[in-house]
């Protein structure tokens, strides 16, 4: 599949920034029409929203500068000659191919629907610097010619159409925990971005407990970014899911596509349960003046500094990992 040509992703990032220049529930009315109010479904713009990420966020220099930054905040020195497990590899994959640059021996990509789009994986790659990847990743690995190949044969796959990525991962979707874990394969290392807020909050401990069985028996780490504003409008009103009531939030069908209101102490909580020795890494803070003046009551008793993270990376490993 070729990389599509620059007036197309011109014509797509002009689209959608006349969207995101409307109002939230504007917005929010028009993504629930065109994706069933879903919050990562398949739709007919699957492929326009990957564009926008390949050329934005997902862009694969990007998501190398913001993931090595956690590794380094999780104590994560490398992660040559291990089985990786990403949930969630939403629309471009890219920290699935991270992981594959970083010198990983197995990468497993999981979703819940089958929204990896290929052009825009490619375009991800291609709008990168080589430069920027190597400079970025060589202090996580042994050797920085084997980096330069990976590299350059990462580059040479997406200018190449037709050719396959299951070199780099394997990706799975639809897929869920229980299958995986059906199967003999177990990592040293699991991970997502932005994944665990969308599930129904009294769920989430039952799937945390699931993603803790993946880890291998012995030893295994994970690195899970939690992103806890309200996605209907980050900016603007990014706790404003706290003051709304049990009327106006359901908590099963708004995690999805709002997140779950989960605040870091809970999760803190949930991964106490679920896995071992887990600490909780603020990595965003909001501005004050952005907490709603009619909390719900369970948020009332928050402290100011907890309603206040607005992105939590939670880390941890199994005790014989962190003696190594």
């Amino acid at each position: 599949m070729k990389v599509p040509g620059s007036l197309y992703i011109w014509v797509v990032t002009v689209l959608f920034g006349i969207y995101r220049s409307l109002p939230p529930k504007l917005r929010f009315s028009i993504r629930g029409i065109l994706k069933g109010y879903g919050g990562h479904r398949q739709s007919l713009f699957d492929d326009e929203i990957g564009i926008r990420d390949a050329c934005g966020k997902n862009r694969l220099d990007r998501v190398c500068a913001r993931f090595t930054s956690h590794l380094k905040s999780s104590d994560i020195i490398s992660l040559e000659e291990q089985d990786c497990l990403e949930v969630g590899t939403g629309y471009v994959g890219s920290l699935s191919l991270v992981l594959w640059l970083l010198g990983a021996r197995l990468v497993y990509s999981i979703d819940l629907n089958p929204i990896l789009q290929e052009r825009a994986m490619r375009l991800a790659v291609i709008k990168a610097s080589r430069e920027d990847l190597r400079k970025i990743l060589s202090p996580f690995v042994r050797s920085v010619d084997a980096l330069d190949r990976r590299i350059d044969m990462l580059f040479q796959w997406a200018k190449t159409p037709g050719s396959s990525s299951q070199a780099f991962f394997t990706y799975k979707a639809p897929a869920s925990l229980t299958s995986i874990a059906s199967g003999s394969q177990r990592f040293d290392f699991i991970t997502s971005v932005s994944v665990l807020e969308h599930i129904p909050a009294n769920l989430v401990v039952d799937f945390l407990m699931g993603l803790s069985m993946l880890g291998k028996p012995w030893s295994f780490k994970y690195m899970h970014l939690i992103d806890m504003t309200d996605h209907l409008d980050h900016l603007e009103n990014p706790l404003g899911f706290l003051a709304l009531n049990p009327d106006e939030f359901s908590d099963d069908k708004d995690a999805d596509r709002r997140g779950n209101r989960i605040r870091m102490l809970e999760w803190g909580n949930h991964f106490n349960i679920s896995h071992p020795n887990p600490r909780c890494l603020p990595i965003s803070v909001l501005d004050d003046s952005k907490v709603p003046a009619n909390l719900q009551p369970k948020w009332g008793s928050c402290s100011r500094a907890e309603l206040l993270v607005g992105e939590v990376l939670v880390v941890g490993a199994s005790v014989q990992e962190r003696h190594q």
